[in-house]
């Protein structure tokens, strides 16, 4: 059964389920409905998919007295479901704490309850503190294949009874208050998927996650994580191979310091590659340039040591390379110019030296060169490609006009002279 908007269903609670005793689907997505979530609908018994998202279910009044249904924002009775396999309760206003009874839901591969304000402080509404955190009884729901938790207020520690999920394929936790990492999660053999950015995760990154060797994604940023990076997210065994499906790996905005280890280069399926914001030290291993498939390499904001290898020459698909912000120091290799899907080239502040490489006028697609705050020293006649320069000299050559889709030029806080050229004139 799937609901349509009108003028009479303004609030979830116009709608008598009851009228249809042996609903099996129920989905009502994206018509702004307010109120909160009728316990009727958990004498459905027949129900196995109901999708309530995208609405303002659980909104309520802050003028009012009594906050009763609030806490109780994902009913109790949702527990009598049992042949329920989808629970879609994403984007809505839902308050309070997920109940432990879900439990009970033992055919559930998906529940989503994203984007709500889950476990959020209403101590300003009614003096209670709703605390807690993500039920260790969702262990028990042993057929999950998608759990979603995203952009909520959870807080504490993410229970290790989780790793019994062994069917778990998407496990999505960003953006809560979440502490911790727990090893178990390297149990998780069929998962694809594991985002725990955007929390409050302290202590180092599990070795034990080099396990999982079918996860697409990882991202790990935006938290409060220390240490080194593991050699085993990157390593292959002789007798299996670590992470050998990884296409994301982010671990941005974090405290991860030592060195890149050379074992990032055996992730060959890798798409995205971010430390960005980190304290990490050392060159830049020239085995980066082994991940063909690479499109995005993002090291910005560390430690970085030493040359820009030119084995990065050889990441043919990359559209994004920033390495600014380091301790770069050497001439820009001239086998960048074979990057020709670059859009976006920055190697600002760093100790850069010598002239711009004539080979990055090679680079049709580029859209933004960044090469301030180096020590780049001057302008030759055949360099065509230009941004940013500190203490450059000369003048500005006309086949400038090549880079035919360069939409941000900024030669600010230089010394040249002449004309300026007519861009995109080719």
């Amino acid at each position: 059964m799937i609901i349509s908007p009108s003028k009479e269903l303004q609030q979830i609670q116009n709608l008598n389920v009851t009228a249809f005793p042996n609903l099996v689907t129920l989905t009502i997505e994206g018509m702004g409905l307010t109120g909160s979530i009728p316990t009727e609908i958990s004498k459905l018994t027949n129900l196995t998919y109901l999708a309530l998202s995208n609405n303002h279910l659980q909104e309520y009044d802050t003028s009012l007295s009594c906050f009763d249904r609030i806490a109780g924002s994902i009913p109790l009775e949702f527990s009598n479901l049992t042949q329920l396999k989808k629970l879609i309760l994403y984007n809505n206003s839902l308050m309070g704490s997920i109940p432990s009874t879900l439990d009970r839901l033992k055919n559930l591969l998906n529940l989503n309850l994203g984007s709500n304000k889950l476990e959020e402080d209403l101590t300003y509404l009614f003096h209670v503190l709703i605390g807690g955190s993500i039920p260790l009884e969702l262990g028990n729901l042993t057929q999950l294949e998608v759990l979603s938790l995203n952009n909520n207020s959870v807080m504490g520690s993410i229970p290790s009874s989780l790793g019994q999920l062994k069917n778990l394929c998407y496990l999505i936790l960003d953006s809560n208050k979440l502490e911790g990492i727990p090893s178990s999660l390297s149990q998780l053999k069929n998962l694809l998927n594991l985002n725990l950015g955007s929390n409050k995760l302290e202590g180092s990154i599990p070795l034990e996650l080099g396990n999982l060797t079918q996860v697409e994604v990882l991202s790990l940023n935006n938290n409060l994580v220390i240490g080194s990076i593991p050699p085993s997210l990157g390593s292959i065994p002789s007798t299996w191979g670590i992470l050998k499906n990884l296409l994301n790996l982010n671990l941005g905005s974090n405290k991860l310091e030592g060195s890149m280890p050379i074992e990032l280069g055996n992730l060959t399926q890798l798409e995205v590659l971010s430390i960005v914001n980190n304290l990490v030290t050392g060159s830049i291993p020239p085995s980066v340039g082994q991940l063909k498939n690479l499109c995005y390499l993002i090291l910005d904001s560390n430690k970085l040591e030493g040359s820009i290898p030119s084995t990065l020459g050889q990441l043919k698909n990359l559209l994004n390379l920033n390495v600014g912000s380091n301790k770069l120091d050497g001439s820009k290799p001239l086998e960048l110019g074979n990057l020709t899907q670059l859009k976006v080239l920055s190697l600002n502040n760093n100790s850069v030296t010598g002239s711009i490489p004539p080979s990055l006028g090679q680079l049709k697609n580029l859209c933004y060169l960044i090469l301030d705050s180096n020590k780049l020293d001057y302008l030759r006649e055949s360099d065509i490609s230009l941004s940013c320069f500190d203490q450059i000299v000369g003048s500005i050559p006309f086949l400038l006009g090549q880079l035919k889709n360069l939409l941000n030029l900024n030669l600010d806080s230089n010394k040249l002279e002449g004309s300026i050229p007519i861009i995109n004139q080719f």
